[in-house]
This record gives structure tokens, C-alpha cells and sequence, in this order.
């Protein structure tokens, strides 16, 4: 199977915490919220989006 990206994902009690990078490693984000749970839901995608999508003008 071929995936365009890699990314990991766990828990820790407290802790919000995603990694995400391109499959030929040029691009690693990893961020953190410091809670147990996004009160919003389009923080992240609007996070991987604004680091891996191109801009358009």
C-alpha cells in the first residue's frame, strides 16, 4: 500500500499530541494542545493543512 504521507498518534492523559511528515521525510510537523481533547475540530486539519498543502493565490 502506498501512502502519500506518514503520521503517529497516541495518548497521554492531558497531553493533545499528532506527527505528521511527507513520506521522503523533507517536511515533519508535530504539534501539541495542552488537553485531552480538541475543543475544536478544525484545528487540526486547518494545522496539516497550512504546513503541507501549497498556497494559492
Amino acid at each position: 500500500m502506498r501512502h502519500h504521507g506518514v503520521g503517529a498518534q497516541g495518548h497521554i492523559a492531558g497531553s493533545y499530541v499528532r506527527s505528521a511528515a511527507t513520506v521522503d521525510g523533507r517536511r515533519v510537523l508535530t504539534f501539541r494542545v495542552n488537553t485531552d481533547a480538541i475543543a475544536d475540530p478544525g484545528l487540526e486539519p486547518a494545522v496539516l493543512t497550512a504546513e503541507f498543502c501549497p498556497r494559492t493565490s
